[in-house]
């Protein structure tokens, strides 16, 4: 069976075509090319040739390109930019180093990668990768890995020397600004009771089980009226859909509260969670520059954002 580029002129032709016609020269095209003036004039030959038309109306002195040869420059230097793209971010690819860093989806997909990017404009030479997990324990080996991203139990807090203590969760209500109305206001704990509840399946802990919440609040809603979802990103979704009172965690919502899709129908109210979270590294890699630029970079960014546990 026939490639499917076995009609296509060589490379080599249409290099000298598109040379000569930018130059309007074959020995112009030939000095940039390096070769003769005469292989120039012998591969323009033959590839009009194989076309069946000519592509340049030769004058004395120089020559011009036909409405052949117009069309197919236009075609040749549309392609020749796109391989020319293609191989500058092959090259480019191959020069920077890939730094993957792995974290809980939630802390993966509402905190880290949208912190990625200014990173990535910051060390331009590497290249973030994020991957999430939610069950077992990460490896640096076996998944390839230069930094993880773990939850860790404040009843059992405690930093191995590769690790620092990146940030601890919030957890309060949310909901859309639409939500509360006139006939079911939700500025007070009670209120509550008179709205869709949104519950993770995933209960991780009691800061995000909406029973404990309601026990804690002295509300009466026996039973609440649930609408579960199966993780978190659904549940912060749901809320901003208008559907119901979502858990939000401070910082993974910030964003969503900042631009107004998400409100605080509670105010200030909410709990530390009995969770933190803490950045991780291979032991081999503390002198590692750019490992621990991603590090450095991590910590940075979670300043100031509910970091202090205790």
């Amino acid at each position: 069976m026939p490639g499917r580029y076995t009609r296509l002129p060589s490379l080599a032709a249409l290099r000298s075509f598109e040379a000569a016609a930018r130059h309007a020269s074959f020995s112009a095209a030939a000095e940039e090319l390096g070769i003769t003036p005469s292989a120039v004039s012998h591969q323009i030959r033959t590839l009009e040739e194989s076309l069946g038309a000519k592509l340049f109306v030769r004058l004395n002195p120089g020559m011009t390109l036909t409405q052949d040869g117009r069309l197919l420059l236009k075609g040749v230097e549309a392609g020749f930019l796109r391989l020319v793209e293609a191989t500058d971010q092959v090259k480019t690819r191959s020069s920077r180093r890939i730094l993957t860093v792995c974290a809980p989806t939630p802390v993966a997909s509402f905190w880290l990668l949208p912190r990625m990017p200014v990173f990535a404009e910051r060390f331009p030479h590497l290249e973030p990768h994020v991957v999430s997990f939610d069950t077992g324990e990460p490896s640096f080996a076996r998944d390839q890995l230069d930094l993880a991203i773990l939850k860790r139990h404040l009843d059992r807090f405690g930093l191995q020397r590769n690790e620092a203590l990146l940030m601890r969760d919030a957890v309060f209500p949310v909901c859309s600004p639409s939500l509360p109305t006139n006939e079911r206001p939700l500025s007070e704990p009670y209120h509550l009771a008179a709205h869709v509840l949104i519950q993770e399946d995933q209960l991780t802990s009691p800061d995000i089980d909406w029973a404990v919440w309601l026990k804690r609040l002295g509300v009466d809603a026996s039973p609440p009226r649930l609408f579960r979802v199966s993780h978190f990103a659904m549940s912060i979704q749901a809320a901003i859909d208008g559907h119901g009172v979502a858990f939000g965690r401070s910082p993974l919502v910030d964003r969503e509260l900042a631009d107004g899709r998400l409100v605080r129908p509670l105010g200030d109210l909410s709990i530390g969670a009995s969770r933190a979270y803490v950045v991780r590294w291979p032991e081999a890699a503390a002198n590692d520059a750019e490992t621990m630029a991603l590090r450095d970079f991590l910590l940075a960014e979670a300043t100031g954002a509910g970091v202090a546990v205790g």
